[in-house]
């Protein structure tokens, strides 16, 4: 059994490693993965062969931070560098078998924290801090002594305790952290396991089906073979049977012959008269009461057709009554939807028109830095148990109106506000976590001074807003009898 699925598993083997290391040369390339930690404060440099086009999102539980490269590969021999903080767990860098030409960065981190992107140089650096009051700046405060000749200072063993916290604390987060590979290694081993097993249940039950076919054909040629014998030997022992019964009965017949001649030929003779006549009669009869049977029969089925057929053209009436009367309904109920829709966008359009109208006509005053329009500092999604939530972080409270431009569009106007970090304003592809939002795409207007979210759905969903400070939630959740 092993000998027999050694070769489909080595050409399987061959088939994935080809297709995990065929490169396209025309795609740019990802060249070089550092990270260099200043601090509280890390720097991680991705340095590619032309300036890449990215998109992140942070995510939780864990805490991680995700950034995808489409279009763009990872040249041979390059992975995360080995770094070890207080901030950051571990990097990964790969290229997913579940997309094409796709690059993906995901930096595990040991508590949430700040980051900003910038390009220099044709590379993406990547600056992340702790949160502002995080117990991590406390671990990468630097810690003095004082040491005598004779004893020992309180400062010098409140320093030693520290510095046996902090060990203490290392050894625990690397413990965790094994423990995690750990896991993360039998995970995967359970799947290549349960891979190899699949693979071997499927080559297995298709040998025995080419055992089994080989078998039926084989069993079906022995029987042939068998019937044929069969009918050979019946054949020849009927023939020897015919044979000799053929000549006991000429002889039986021969006697026979002449008194049956004789007395054949007088009754032949009176017989005949009778069975004429009484042939004629029965034939008379015969046909009179078939052509009264085919009558009837004729006048029932063309009765019985007339009824089916007419039982048949009511019923498609009624059925294309009933289902024109559910069309108008659905009809209406959609004509009556969108009218309420464009009736809600026509007013909200004549109130922002009178809104800009007012602005105009208002006194210009020197505006305070503290009554500035609001400034836009992250946009960001996380799917959530069928639904998904989108974020909108702002450095002081910005008014919110919505808007939906179609069925599968809503938009979401912040104003005043304004964007300085233009990182803000890339769009978030989030087609692949199967939630009903498609994609995020922020927009900065500088005259109106205002933010607006479009957010594109896949099916229609409904949605609900939360305010948290300084950041808006708005969630999504599939609209009842929707996938």
């Amino acid at each position: 059994m092993r000998l027999l699925l050694l070769p489909y598993l080595l050409i399987a083997l061959l088939i994935s490693i080809s297709s995990l290391w065929a490169a396209d040369p025309e795609l740019p390339q990802i060249s070089a993965l550092t990270a260099i930690q200043d601090g509280p404060r890390i720097q991680v440099r991705i340095l590619a062969s032309q300036r890449p086009v990215f998109s992140s999102y942070q995510l939780s539980d864990p805490e991680r931070l995700v950034i995808d490269f489409p279009q763009m590969q990872l040249a041979p021999q390059v992975g995360p560098p080995p770094l070890r903080s207080v901030l950051i767990d571990r990097l990964s860098l790969e290229a997913p078998t579940d997309f094409d030409n796709l690059v993906r960065l995901v930096i595990w981190l040991r508590a949430p924290a700040d980051y900003r992107m910038e390009q220099q140089n044709g590379s993406l650096v990547i600056i992340l801090e702790p949160l502002p009051g995080s117990p991590l700046l406390a671990l990468n405060a630097p810690q003095t002594s004082q040491k005598t000749g004779q004893s020992e200072t309180p400062t010098t063993v409140a320093a030693t305790l520290q510095a046996e916290r902090e060990d203490a604390e290392r050894k625990r987060l690397e413990a965790e952290r094994r423990q995690r590979e750990i896991a993360e290694q039998k995970r995967l081993e359970a799947e290549r396991r349960q891979r190899e097993i699949a693979e071997q249940k499927r080559l297995e039950a298709e040998r025995r089906q080419r055992e089994i076919a080989e078998q039926k054909r084989l069993e079906a040629e022995r029987r042939q073979r068998e019937i044929a014998e069969q009918k050979r030997l019946e054949a020849e022992r009927r023939q020897r049977e015919i044979a000799e019964q053929k000549r006991l009965e000429a002889e039986r017949r021969q006697r026979e012959i002449a008194e049956q001649k004789r007395l054949e030929e007088e009754r032949r003779q009176r017989e005949i008269a009778e069975q004429k006549r009484l042939e004629e009669e029965r034939r008379q009869r015969e046909i009179a009461e078939q052509k009264r049977l085919e009558e009837e029969r004729r006048l029932r089925e063309i009765a019985q057709q007339k009824r089916l057929e007419e039982e048949r053209r009511q019923r498609e009436e009624a059925k294309k009554k009933r289902l024109e009367e559910e069309r108008q309904k659905r009809e209406n109920a959609q004509r009556e939807r969108m009218q309420a829709e464009v009736e809600r966008a026509k007013k909200a359009e004549r109130n922002r028109q009178n809104e800009l109208a007012k602005r105009k006509n208002l006194k210009v005053t020197k505006l305070h830095p503290a009554s500035g329009p609001a400034t836009l500092r992250f946009v960001g999604f996380h799917p959530q148990n069928g639904g998904a939530r989108v974020s909108v972080t702002f450095n002081r409270t910005a008014n919110m109106t919505t808007q939906w431009v179609d069925t599968h569009t809503a938009r979401f106007i912040f104003a005043p506000a304004r964007v300085v970090n233009r990182m803000n304003l890339l769009p978030l592809q989030t087609a692949a976590f199967n939630t009903p939002v498609e994609s995020v795409q922020p927009d900065w207007n500088p005259l109106d001074q205002t933010v607006s979210l479009t957010v594109h759905l896949s099916s229609q969903a409904q949605f609900s807003v939360q305010r948290h400070d300084f950041r808006i939630d708005i969630l999504f959740e599939p609209v009842s009898g929707q996938p």
